[in-house]
């Protein structure tokens, strides 16, 4: 009986608690295999992706051929001669310029007794009007307007 009574107080309980112990070491040892087993696979499943992706960006086989082709016949540049710069082409644009001239177009038919005309549109620009040096002196229309005369 002595036996059997050391054998519920002291040995049984002492066997759970190993059992228990086993079981928990147990446990850990599972979970660590697991967590190092799924990330072994994800190592591997990363290494073979980038493998096929470096398949895939091989290097582009590409020929070293001149862009830039020189013609056959060299043409001979034509030798540079320098022009004087004529400025009465500026001299019908502006502001005002307009207004000026067809003032005394008005002006000049009031007093023939017609109606003011204006010239039809064309493609081309109006031509300059070919005068000596320049467009602005003492007695260009530029500096000063006209008086209008009283009717």
């Amino acid at each position: 009986m002595a036996e059997l009574q050391m054998l519920l107080e002291e040995e049984i309980p002492g066997g759970r608690r190993a059992l228990f112990d086993s079981y928990t070491n147990l446990e850990r040892v599972a979970d660590y295999c697991e967590n190092n087993y799924i990330q072994t696979v994800d190592i591997h499943k990363e290494k073979v992706a980038r493998r096929e992706i470096g398949i895939l960006t091989t290097n582009k086989n590409t020929s070293r051929t001149h862009k830039i082709i020189a013609p056959a016949n060299l043409e001979r540049p034509v030798r540079y001669i320098r022009k004087p710069i004529d400025y009465t082409i500026l001299d019908d644009i502006g502001h005002g310029v307009k207004w000026l001239l067809r003032f005394k177009v008005s002006t000049q038919n009031m007093k023939m007794g017609g109606l003011p005309r204006t010239t039809p549109p064309t493609q081309k620009p109006p031509s300059p009007p070919m005068s000596g040096k320049g467009t602005l002196g003492r007695h260009s229309p530029y500096r000063t307007l006209e008086p209008v005369r009283p009717p």
